[in-house]
């Protein structure tokens, strides 16, 4: 775990109970975050927990599940999403569900939140192709193993904005963007792993390679810039 000012146990309580006023102190963890990287040994320690996602954001555990000092927590883990363009280059998200459950606020930006459902007859069918994935734990690669095609409808689009919650079951097959290409980022609370895959899905006009994927770690001072660009404007 990463030494904070904050209370993280305080945001992982708050993020589960979904408590009010959590945005304050989750934005407080952060500014905290980007200070202690002044530090040359913090960097480093936090570009260990850090990888840049192939869904086009910086992903950091800021405290892992056998890390809290809060009992209720364990299996729990709270991690930082930050869509930066300057470290994670735009990408198209591929629609997925989860492995466990999550609940989240939007510290910055905006985001384009998309539901779907498999096709039932009643909305616009959208041809895809269902992969499974299954998560690489400390390694830094993976791959997409194909599992046939699927047809999904969408079910509804919102746009989040600072300060926007969000409650998200297993089931629940989303798409999560940026609104424009400018930085945002959401602290969210994951919590313990209810299965062993994921589901993922890609329209079928653009196929997933199945090929390995690797997880690039950013350099100390790029994860360092990040945290301050993220905290000068929360």
């Amino acid at each position: 775990m990463i030494g904070t000012v904050i209370e993280a146990a305080d945001i992982g309580l708050a993020l589960r109970d979904g408590a009010d006023r959590v945005h304050a102190t989750a934005c407080a963890l952060v500014a905290d975050l980007a200070a202690a990287c002044a530090d040359g040994a913090v960097r480093e320690r936090l570009a260990g927990r850090a990888t840049v996602h192939h869904n086009g954001f910086v992903k950091l555990v800021v405290v892992d599940t056998d890390e809290w000092d809060s009992p209720p927590l364990k299996g729990y883990r709270l991690v930082l999403h930050v869509w930066d363009p300057a470290v994670a280059p735009h990408s198209v998200e591929e629609i997925h569900n989860h492995r466990w459950r999550f609940a989240s606020v939007l510290l910055r930006g905006a985001l384009k939140w998309e539901h779907f459902h498999e096709y039932d007859g009643e909305d616009e069918p959208i041809p895809c192709l269902e992969y499974e994935y299954r998560s690489p734990g400390r390694d830094t690669g993976y791959r997409l193993r194909p599992r046939g095609p699927v047809t999904l409808a969408r079910q509804f689009v919102a746009l989040a904005g600072v300060g926007a919650r969000s409650m998200m079951t297993v089931s629940q097959i989303h798409r999560v963007e940026p609104v424009a290409d400018t930085l945002s980022a959401t602290l969210f609370l994951q919590f313990p792993v209810e299965r062993t895959s994921t589901r993922v899905f890609v329209e079928s006009w653009r196929p997933a390679s199945t090929a390995p994927r690797r997880l690039r770690r950013p350099a100390p001072a790029e994860l360092a810039a990040c945290l301050r660009r993220l905290a000068a404007g929360l």
